[in-house]
């Protein structure tokens, strides 16, 4: 409850990004998603149609960011380190990956153990950790995709939902236990053909 308050989340939707503030991130992509979701109209002002964008993260790109953020509308706070990234997730209503290219990202295998939405560019090994369906994926470098693909998250609720079960399904794959098991029936055949 303390973050929520700390961050002033209240009934607002909360997207979240997390990870290192360096280009392979593509962070502009993030901010300009952001930018092209409309904002609530003067009057009709809606707290719940209002998402907060948070980055948590720190790097070499930070002030750049920040003043990036600020020309495109002020949209995305950049947090800086943050010690309990579990709970900030945890917290949110999507988390959003704009990377250009990735390994295995943890912060994507953290938000869909989880179970929290997941909007992602379809890079490198990403495809295969969110597959079958539990994260929507975006080609990179397309803000309108991400926004497009963020703006469907943020209102159909029966869609988030699903994503959340598709992603706590997911998780499962790489669970420890799983993954060592796998491991060692590969070295085994790796033995058995020698």
């Amino acid at each position: 409850m303390a973050l929520s308050q700390r961050l002033g989340v209240g009934l607002r939707p909360l997207v979240v990004g997390v990870g290192r503030l360096v280009a392979q991130k593509d962070w502009p992509l993030f901010v300009a998603a952001a930018g092209l979701l409309p904002e609530p109209s003067a009057g009709t002002a809606d707290l719940r149609s209002d998402p907060l964008f948070v980055v948590a993260g720190d790097g070499p790109l930070r002030a750049e960011l920040v003043r990036l953020a600020r020309q495109d509308g002020d949209r995305v706070r950049f947090l800086g380190q943050v010690d309990d990234i579990a709970a900030l997730v945890g917290l949110a209503t999507c988390v959003v990956f704009t990377s250009r290219w990735e390994g295995l990202p943890l912060a994507l295998l953290e938000a869909l153990s989880l179970g929290v939405p997941v909007v992602t560019t379809a890079v490198d090994g990403v495809p295969e950790a969110a597959g079958s369906g539990a994260a929507l994926l975006v080609p990179p470098g397309d803000p309108l995709a991400v926004s497009a693909a963020l703006a469907r998250v943020l209102t159909d609720h029966g869609l988030a939902a699903q994503l959340g079960r598709r992603a706590l399904a997911a998780a499962q794959l790489w669970r420890p236990e799983r993954m060592l098991a796998s491991y060692r029936q590969a070295y085994l055949d790796t033995l058995a053909d020698a």
